[in-house]
């Protein structure tokens, strides 16, 4: 046996316990290694918690900036909120309805503004427009990191925007807020 390993019961019984595996999870989140992260995750997995091994291979994912794995691997986990923050990442830097869809689909799982604003595109109206502006401006005013995805805020805006079709009268009480709150959004750079 070559110097310096020391396999005793003891050190065996702590590499199999829920302990070592945290301490595993934890080390590879602090480091952002996908491939501690990924070993994390066959711990869990061969104890059968199969939510942690999923979460543990969104993260793998999200440390390597695939997004829609990562997404894919917390839903697994039932994490939809991270779920959903991973789909807007995505949406930020490929813009597709597909991944409004993908959001908008998460509705009962998560209250996260940004699945509201996309159920909102599902059925768009002059109302839902003004409220979906409202958020979007409470979102960037209160959450300064939310400027980092500010290309799928303004995509889902326009998104919105483009399938509206205003039926006779309908929303033009709304206009003059909708124009001010446009304004607003200038400000944080959507236009």
């Amino acid at each position: 046996m070559p110097e310096g390993i020391d396999i005793t019961d003891e050190n065996l019984s702590y590499l199999k316990s829920e302990e070592h595996r945290n301490d595993l999870e934890n080390r590879a989140e602090a480091l952002h290694d996908p491939k501690l992260m990924r070993q994390a995750a066959c711990f869990h997995k061969s104890t059968g918690c199969k939510k942690d091994e999923a979460r543990c291979k969104a993260k793998a994912f999200y440390f390597e900036e695939d997004y829609r794995q990562s997404a894919e691997w917390f839903e697994r986990a039932e994490d939809y909120d991270s779920a959903v923050e991973n789909y807007w990442i995505l949406l930020n830097s490929h813009p597709d309805k597909s991944i409004i869809s993908q959001i908008a689909r998460l509705r009962d799982n998560s209250q996260n503004i940004k699945v509201r604003l996309c159920v909102m595109c599902t059925n768009p109206s002059v109302r839902n427009l003004k409220l979906a502006i409202d958020d979007t401006l409470t979102a960037l005013d209160t959450n300064k990191n939310e400027h980092a995805t500010i290309e799928a805020w303004q995509f889902v805006l326009n998104y919105m925007l483009q399938k509206i079709q205003p039926k006779k009268n309908d929303g033009t009480r709304d206009m003059p807020i909708i124009t001010e709150k446009r304004h607003q959004l200038s400000e944080h750079d959507i236009n």
